[in-house]
């Protein structure tokens, strides 16, 4: 999974956090099939789905929905000069609710609660035909995993620079980018009793911190 030609994977598990991007601040998608790890490395052995930011305008969204749902997202760009800038953001919380239903359920059963945000800016110039980006950003999502006593927290940030030249009629076109990605990962499990009214703690991640470049 990449944004922009910089991977979104998690360096540690190789999932995707998606609440790191706020889906407004899309533009367009590109899948491609198949095992591509020679030019996207190792991680895309089954396929290679990239994204794109937008570039120009904007995009809002402000909703509320049941069991303590808020979300609020949104991108805009905006030219100073000789660059242009955009800046994404996204904030969203639930109380949740709990997975496991009706008599079913015990002391035990948590609702599944979120706390997730992201800010990312983005550059963009040209010297000439060559065109320069830069984007930097951040990302935190905090959960409950259904069960007392256990959570998982994700948290990262990232930055990445490109220059680039469009292809010609008469000529190739190239592409040079490097990235860093940082991120951590704290989650908590446990086994519940038969009649599900408490919980024994059987696992926990901490401190998981890894970096990623290119």
């Amino acid at each position: 999974m990449l944004l922009d030609g910089a991977p979104l994977n998690d360096p540690f598990g190789g999932w995707v956090i998606w609440s790191q991007v706020a889906p407004e601040s899309l533009d367009s998608l590109d899948v491609v099939r198949g095992a591509g790890s020679g030019p996207y490395g190792a991680g895309a052995l089954t396929g290679t789905i990239t994204l794109r930011e937008r570039s120009q305008g904007g995009a809002l969204d402000v909703s509320a929905a049941e069991r303590g749902g808020v979300r609020a997202a949104g991108s805009a760009s905006t030219r100073l000069g000789p660059l242009a800038v955009t800046v994404s953001g996204l904030r969203e919380v639930s109380d949740g609710y709990v997975p496991v239903r009706g008599a079913a359920a015990g002391a035990a059963d948590t609702p599944l609660d979120l706390d997730s945000r992201a800010a990312a800016v983005r550059i963009d110039g040209a010297v000439g035909r060559t065109n320069l980006s830069m984007r930097a950003a951040t990302w935190e999502e905090d959960r409950g995993s259904g069960l007392a006593g256990t959570r998982a927290n994700a948290s990262g940030h990232s930055l990445s620079a490109a220059v680039a030249q469009a292809p010609t009629a008469d000529g190739y076109g190239w592409r040079l980018q490097a990235w860093r990605i940082d991120s951590d990962l704290a989650n908590s499990s446990a086994s519940v009793s038969a009649d599900r009214s408490t919980t024994t703690p059987a696992n926990d991640q901490y401190k998981t911190r890894r970096p990623d470049g290119a």
